[in-house]
């Protein structure tokens, strides 16, 4: 097969194309698991880029592996390609937020504000940054300042995130 003889190649540049067009085509076919492995065997054996970290990180963010998420992502965030960059930034936020690790929420914020700078017309950023400025509870939120991070329009979810929002923001109010 065409992409395991690359693989076996000695030319870097060559396997990590490879690497990553037959764990494209393997997830293409169902078999996430075995795109997952190629491109960790792949990593294990030196080919270390952003690209590979990043459809590591994806594929563990699609499979809930959180920790995994984490470790292959936060490594490389600052410098994977700008189409990646929201959707890097957002898995990490994502999973900052549910791991809750030491000093997750100002990394969680920082992640989804980023994530949403980056593509501001993905609701799913929006969301995330929102989410992640009520779950803080800085001055931001106490001050209102943060409320453009929620999504607007006229939609239940709009409603819905605003509400926690301005509940949370009753929930900071010196009496």
């Amino acid at each position: 097969d065409i992409y395991r003889s690359a693989l076996d190649s000695g030319q870097s540049a060559g396997k990590e194309a490879a690497a990553l067009a037959l764990a494209r085509l393997l997830e293409r076919t169902g078999k996430t698991q075995d795109a997952l492995s190629v491109l960790q065997t792949a990593f294990a054996t030196g080919l270390q880029s952003a690209s590979v970290r990043y459809e590591i990180g994806r594929l563990q963010f699609a499979r809930s592996d959180f920790t995994g998420v984490i470790q292959a992502l936060s490594p490389v965030a600052a410098t994977v390609p700008a189409a990646q960059s929201a959707e890097t930034r957002y898995m990490l936020s994502v999973a900052e937020t549910v791991l809750r690790r030491d000093g997750w929420q100002a990394r969680a914020r920082a992640y989804a504000d980023e994530a949403a700078q980056a593509n501001s017309f993905s609701a799913k950023y929006a969301r995330q940054a929102c989410l992640s400025h009520i779950l803080a509870s800085g001055p931001d939120v106490k001050s209102g300042a943060s409320l453009q991070r929620c999504p607007a329009g006229d939609t239940a979810e709009k409603y819905l995130l605003r509400g926690m929002y301005f509940l949370k923001q009753a929930q900071l109010i010196d009496v």
